[in-house]
């Protein structure tokens, strides 16, 4: 399903009709034992608990805010990395449900400008985000799980390899030693079928 540019209105609008007729309609008994349609009671309930904005999404805040970013890039292990600065920020979104970030940098002497939508599935159990730039049409999928003893932020990305057209997959680690300082480091695949380190950030509250 695509949304144009008045989708969230539209989906609104949707939404209160919904429930507009759901709260005339005649409330239905409850399930008879052994099994049985749910209630509209119980429909919205599950709704509102899917919705819940619970301890997990607390995690969303540490990407709050703007931070200067310090990169090492390895595309090639052969060479030496490539090393640049940039800057990136952080915004809480609908209701703290989300966290949407904005990067912006260079790589391989070319403007950089990405950007992630970062949040905690209630349904999945698990942390989700999507991720663009200015280097590619593709919107590359993340998830994964918080480490609280460790502070970090694991996920795992999906997306083709441009070259191959074949699928691949990374790992990224997100840490937050402390309030004002946040590390990435992501891991790739590399041309004999191994991890590899292939990039490093360090990030400093401006």
């Amino acid at each position: 399903m695509r949304i144009g540019k008045n989708g969230v209105v539209v989906a609104s609008a949707l939404i209160a009709a919904a429930l507009a007729v759901a709260a005339d309609a005649p409330k239905k008994a409850e399930p008879r034992a052994g099994g049985g349609p749910p209630t509209q009671d119980q429909m919205m309930a599950a709704w509102q608990k899917s919705a819940a904005v619970g301890p997990e999404h607390a995690v969303l805040k540490n990407f709050e805010g703007k931070w200067k970013s310090s990169v090492t890039a390895t595309m090639d292990p052969t060479q030496p990395p490539e090393k640049s600065e940039g800057t990136s920020e952080g915004m809480l979104i609908l209701g703290g449900r989300f966290v949407h970030v904005l990067h912006h940098g260079s790589m391989m002497g070319q403007p950089f400008e990405g950007m992630m939508l970062l949040g905690y599935d209630n349904l999945r159990k698990k942390y989700t985000s999507s991720w663009v730039d200015n280097m590619g049409t593709q919107i590359a999928s993340y998830d994964g799980q918080w480490n609280a003893a460790k502070k970090e932020l694991t996920m795992t990305g999906h997306f083709l390899d441009p070259i191959s057209g074949q699928p691949q997959q990374t790992r990224g680690v997100t840490a937050f030693p402390d309030a004002n300082t946040m590390t990435y480091d992501e891991y790739m695949t590399g041309p004999d079928g191994k991890e590899m380190h292939g990039l490093h950030i360090d990030f400093k509250k401006s």
